[in-house]
């Protein structure tokens, strides 16, 4: 993995997935991509790091901050 690869942006219709010109590419759900709307439960691989995007809804966000 790049130590920029790619970076998630909020946009009106939800998180957005933008590579950064890595060497060897993002993948959503095991296909390339260069930009990519996002939903619950896509699998982003870059390198041999595998990320899971989960929503978590915000009062459930702050309770679990207060236990850390």
């Amino acid at each position: 993995m790049s130590r920029r690869h790619f970076e998630i942006e909020d946009s009106e219709d939800g998180p957005v997935l933008c590579d950064l010109g890595s060497a060897n590419g993002t993948f959503v759900n095991s296909q390339l991509v260069r930009d990519k709307l996002l939903s619950a439960g896509d699998k982003i691989t870059a390198g041999m790091t595998v990320f899971v995007v989960r929503f978590v809804a915000e009062c459930e966000s702050k309770n679990n901050s207060e236990h850390l």
